[in-house]
Parts: C-alpha cells; sequence; structure tokens
C-alpha cells in the first residue's frame, strides 16, 4: 500500500485560522475594557458634578458683555432666571429669547461657563439712528405739538420720545438708560407715528396700511407699514447723502420735506428718484454764498434735472 502524505499546503491556511481567531479574541477583550472603562469615567463625571457647585447663587455671577447703551442691571433684570440656577440645567435658547423680544437687541448670545461658575451673555445692540415723537396730551394740537423738537424739556410731559433704528424698529428712550440727551441721534423724523386722535382727524387710508402697536397704552399709536417699508432705504440715502440732513418731516406722503445744511428742501412723494435728488442737492452747495440768510423759502426738487427755488418775499 501506499502511505498518504499530509498536504503541506494546507498547514498556512491553518495557521492564518488560528491567527484571526486570536485577533478576533484580543479585539472583543479590548471593546469590553474600553467601554468599561467609559462608563466608569461618564460616571466618575456624573459624581463629580453632583458634588461640585455649578449653580448660579448671585446676579454677580451672570456677566453682560457688549452694551454700551444699556445698562447691565436692565439686561440682567429681563433674564429668566431664578437663583439659585443650575448651570446644567439652565436653557441658554429661551435667555436669547426673552432678550432679543424684551430688550433692543439684535443678537444675543448666552454661555455657560463652569469654573469658576459664571454665565457670559454677549450682546449687540439696536442702535438708534433717529428720533420719533407722538403727542400724548389730547388738547394739544397734533400738527403744532409734532412741529415742536421733541427733546425740549419744556414739551415733555406733552411728547413721548421713540427712538429708530435703521431696519426701523421702534425702541423707546426708557430702553436706553444709559443715554444721556446730549448723544441722542441727530436726526429727527415727523409723520411716521400717530395717536388714535390723530387718525380719527385725519386718517385718509384705508386700515389695511396700518398697525397699531401698543407702545403707549393710554393711547395707542399707529404705525405706517409702507413708510416702515420704506425707511430703511431712505436712512440708508440720507446717511450716504454728502449734504447734512438734520429732520425729515413724513407728515404728507405726497410731499417729502427734508431741513438740510442748505435749508428746506421739497421732494415730493418718495421714490427711486431719492438718491438723484440727494445727488442734486449736492450741486447746490454755493446758494448760502448767493443769496442773504431767509431769502431762499425752501428748495424745490421735485425734479432733480430741473431745481426750483422758491424765495420769500422781501420785507
Amino acid at each position: 500500500m501506499t502511505k498518504v502524505e499530509p498536504d503541506s499546503q494546507l498547514d498556512p491556511v491553518l495557521h492564518r485560522r488560528r491567527q484571526l481567531r486570536s485577533q478576533r479574541r484580543f479585539k472583543l477583550v479590548q471593546s469590553f475594557w474600553r467601554t468599561l472603562a467609559l462608563l466608569s469615567l461618564a460616571a466618575g463625571l456624573s459624581r463629580v458634578a453632583s458634588l461640585i457647585d455649578w449653580q448660579l447663587d448671585q446676579p454677580a455671577q451672570v456677566l453682560i458683555k457688549g452694551n454700551r447703551l444699556l445698562a447691565t442691571s436692565a439686561i440682567r433684570s429681563l433674564i429668566p432666571l431664578s437663583l439659585p440656577q443650575s448651570l446644567i440645567y439652565l436653557r441658554p435658547e429661551l435667555i436669547t429669547q426673552t432678550l432679543t423680544a424684551k430688550a433692543p437687541l439684535d443678537q444675543a448670545t448666552v454661555t455657560r461657563q463652569l469654573f469658576p461658575p459664571r454665565l457670559v451673555i454677549s450682546v449687540q445692540e439696536r442702535q438708534p439712528v433717529a428720533i420719533a415723537a407722538v403727542c400724548n396730551d389730547q388738547n394739544v394740537k397734533s400738527l403744532s405739538c409734532r412741529l415742536q423738537p421733541p427733546v425740549k424739556p419744556v414739551r415733555q410731559e406733552r411728547v413721548k420720545i421713540w427712538l429708530l433704528d435703521s431696519h426701523g424698529i421702534l425702541m423707546p428712550l426708557e430702553s436706553y438708560p444709559t443715554l444721556q440727551q446730549s448723544n441722542l441721534p441727530q436726526l429727527t423724523v415727523w409723520g411716521v407715528l400717530e395717536t388714535e386722535d390723530d387718525r380719527r382727524q385725519t386718517a385718509q387710508e384705508p386700515a389695511s396700511v396700518t398697525q397699531k402697536v401698543e407702545l403707549n397704552p393710554g393711547n395707542p399709536i399707529s404705525w405706517n407699514q409702507r413708510k416702515k417699508s420704506q425707511w430703511p432705504y431712505l436712512y440708508e440715502a440720507l446717511r450716504r447723502s454728502p449734504v447734512k440732513v438734520f429732520e425729515v418731516n413724513w407728515q404728507d406722503e405726497t410731499n417729502l420735506i427734508l431741513k438740510t445744511e442748505l435749508g428746506t428742501v421739497q421732494l415730493g412723494a418718495y421714490s427711486s428718484k431719492l438718491t438723484s435728488q440727494l445727488s442734486a442737492l449736492a450741486q447746490l452747495r454755493n446758494l448760502p454764498q448767493q443769496f442773504k440768510q431767509g431769502r431762499i423759502a425752501y428748495i424745490d426738487l421735485k425734479n432733480p434735472k430741473n431745481p426750483l427755488l422758491q424765495m420769500n418775499k422781501p420785507k
């Protein structure tokens, strides 16, 4: 009989299989110990968190950054916190929503700091760019009242001062307790807000173009939505104007009137011609040298290609 020798080619295959089985057992053991280590670490951190006093106990632990016009105490008073408050269970998104809804802020970012335990709130304020005023005294004629400068102390009991940002957001002056009267915006806007009394006397527009805003519960005002939508473009044009503009009289929508360093300017209804009208005004810079003060009643720029001067009668 012939003796059968084992196939020498099978030895490497068997050896390779044994290696693979050994590697799988090693990986299983390694995975087990890794999982055990992670669970132990999580349990340890949880225990540490329960032992460490990660909570807010006093208002000083709430830091406010980025505010220039708003008082820190005023912002803190709006934060929905009930001290003591755990930092772990605090809801930053709720604080952000509350602050942007109740304070004149464009943005609020809330960060929790564990060592030491603090709450850091970075804010971006809305910058007031213009003043708007509304008469509160029903015995004062709306037109004569609104034409008075709103910052005169003698009129304070009759005039409510509101501030506008570049987007048309209304903010009461009381929102900026640290804003000094000398630092108020230099631009004043008339005719963008109306009281209910004014509307009953002079309203000619359908109710659909206005929106009541309870800015003053005693005498709610109406914000004209068409003017509100046009305001950002109007302000941007005025900001870029080479001629300084001090006041905007928008009481008559068919005739936008500006008080500028060159005098009173009538532009007609607000339109896309505003930029060219202001450019035409810049070309009239030499008018004060050509005419005596008070000689020009107003500059008519309804047609920027054909400026007209309305002269006062000589005395």
